[in-house]
């Protein structure tokens, strides 16, 4: 394995740990595979919702970042989780270079 695989792998190993251990307002936020395929850049996340009534939306941004540098930006959203249950969602940024780390946050909940 190449080194900035390895780091990458570890970066997303940090990633998913990090956002398992922080529930925002009873949802978990989970981040999954980072990758990209020369024109967009894909992290995939899933959002636990441990409230006790449905979320009707849930906003997951995340920065994508290169060498400690932010190269992209972008966000989905995640509709209609009942408790209990889990959502998911691609986040996908437009960019001519691969990221090797993501950082993401649920910003919206109502």
């Amino acid at each position: 394995m190449s080194i900035s695989k390895w780091n990458a792998s570890l970066g997303l190993l940090f990633a998913f740990f990090a956002s398992q251990a922080a529930a925002e307002n009873g949802l978990t936020l989970v981040m999954g595979q980072l990758s990209f395929d020369g024109s967009y850049i894909k992290q995939v996340v899933s959002v636990k919702n441990e409230r006790d009534n449905t979320v009707r939306s849930a906003e997951v941004e995340c920065g994508f970042f290169r060498q400690g540098q932010l190269i992209a930006t972008s966000s989905s959203f995640i509709d209609n989780v009942a408790p209990g249950h889990t959502g998911f969602a691609n986040i996908l940024a437009s960019s001519n270079v691969g990221s090797d780390r993501a950082q993401c946050r649920v910003v919206t909940a109502p």
